[in-house]
């Protein structure tokens, strides 16, 4: 019988930890395995709620150690199964999801993980209805997967670890780049995989200070430090590009005006100008507009923290306390 472990992350999710349970255990009747609880720290009822299922739980140590890539590695070094689903303690899974996602990893042995598509259920503020407003990403072969997933064992033990501890942000996408830099392959199907609820707050000036003081602003600058000297920094570099063009043109712009250099200043500022043109077509709201604008600028310091962060071998053991 196939082997299934669905590692779940939460911090603070007494709202949701619930349906999230629930959605996993229909979704893994009929296979062997385990529900792995991984809980950051919470300061709710999440434990007590989780505590309710026969499921495992664990917990992180130290509140220093809370990222969105400790909470899967650290599920993982408690994991045994073929297969391993990743899923965040705001998601319901689909109940025929894994059923399907296993038929393709069926067809392809070099198939490392199988994603579906997600419903953003959460239209409170900017950040999350402009999520919802996405097009969902077309079926196929990716080179991440965003959103979870349901991921083969043997890729992972491959290329060394689930998802890397020091990741705030992209821990997906750094997964994905080690798998198919070493010939795995990531796969997307036109199948009803998640519905997602995220922070859910009117206050877009909230889901701002959300980001920032849980770090997830950082997370581009840890994921090109987790890059440097590996196939797949450009790629790195490329999923980051609009925060590392925002860097340049700061710094252009500081140049220009020690310099006093009006033809580039003027430029530049055109630039801007072309940049707030472009997201207000695309939106058609300045509120919209400002808030894309404002987020820009708070990733693109947060990139530059980020890289500065003190930085841990991600294959190092995690622990974690065993609460059930």
């Amino acid at each position: 019988m196939t082997s299934i472990d669905i590692i779940i992350k939460a911090f603070n999710e007494e709202k949701r930890i619930e349906q999230c349970i629930k959605s996993a255990l229909i979704a893994k009747k009929g296979y062997k395995g385990q529900i792995i609880l991984v809980d950051s720290l919470s300061t709710d009822n999440t434990i007590r709620i989780a505590k309710r299922y026969n499921i495992r739980i664990i917990q992180i140590e130290k509140s220093i150690d809370r990222s969105c890539g400790v909470g899967g590695q650290l599920g993982f070094e408690y994991s045994t199964s073929e297969y391993i689903y990743l899923l965040d303690a705001d998601m319901i899974l689909e109940p025929e999801f894994i059923n399907k996602a296993l038929k393709e990893f069926d067809k392809d042995e070099k198939l490392a993980g199988v994603r579906g598509n997600i419903r953003q259920m959460i239209k409170s503020n900017i950040y999350y209805k402009t999520a919802a407003k996405r097009k969902q990403t077309m079926g196929g072969y990716k080179i991440l997967l965003n959103g979870g997933g349901l991921y083969r064992r043997s890729a992972i033990l491959d290329v060394g670890y689930l998802t890397n501890r020091n990741l705030h942000a992209y821990e997906e996408a750094e997964l994905g780049f080690r798998l198919t830099s070493k010939g795995w392959k990531l796969k997307i199907i036109n199948e009803p995989c998640i519905k997602h609820y995220g922070y859910n707050t009117k206050s877009n000036l909230s889901v701002i200070l959300h980001k920032i003081k849980y770090h997830f602003v950082d997370g581009s600058g840890e994921l090109i430090r987790a890059s440097i000297g590996k196939t797949y920094l450009l790629k790195s570099l490329l999923m980051v590009k609009l925060y590392l063009l925002t860097i340049l043109l700061a710094i252009l712009l500081i140049i220009s005006i020690i310099i006093r250099s009006t033809p580039l200043i003027v430029f530049l500022l055109l630039l801007l100008m072309i940049r707030f043109i472009i997201v207000y077509y695309n939106t058609k709201k300045l509120s919209y507009t400002l808030f894309s604008l404002i987020l820009t600028i708070v990733y693109t310091i947060g990139l530059l923290r980020g890289m500065t962060i003190n930085y841990v071998n991600p294959r190092k053991k995690i622990g974690g306390a065993v609460l059930k």
